[in-house]
């Protein structure tokens, strides 16, 4: 969380003097803080929002590695809690 909110805040502190800042809306919103980044994530692995959603803003706007990093993110969180279900039964 703490990534993701380090480089959203760095991108729009670089577009800000560049653009006019309109397309780094979403990326505000899902990043823009560390509190938004940790609901955003939570959100994403419990089915709250939808993966492409808090996506998106992350790739088009920032770069595909870091789709990569959400990707791992995901896939970890995801294995882990399934790992942890299966042993509780």
């Amino acid at each position: 969380a703490v990534l993701l909110t380090q480089l959203a805040l760095e991108l729009s502190g670089a577009e800000a003097s560049g653009k006019d800042g309109s397309d780094s809306g979403d990326l505000h919103a899902f990043y823009g803080d560390l509190l938004s980044s940790m609901h955003t994530l939570f959100q994403a692995v419990s089915g709250g929002i939808d993966w492409k959603n808090a996506l998106d803003p992350l790739i088009t706007e920032v770069s595909p590695a870091v789709g990569l990093l959400f990707d791992a993110y995901i896939a970890f969180m995801f294995f882990a809690m399934l790992n942890n279900i299966t042993g509780i039964f």
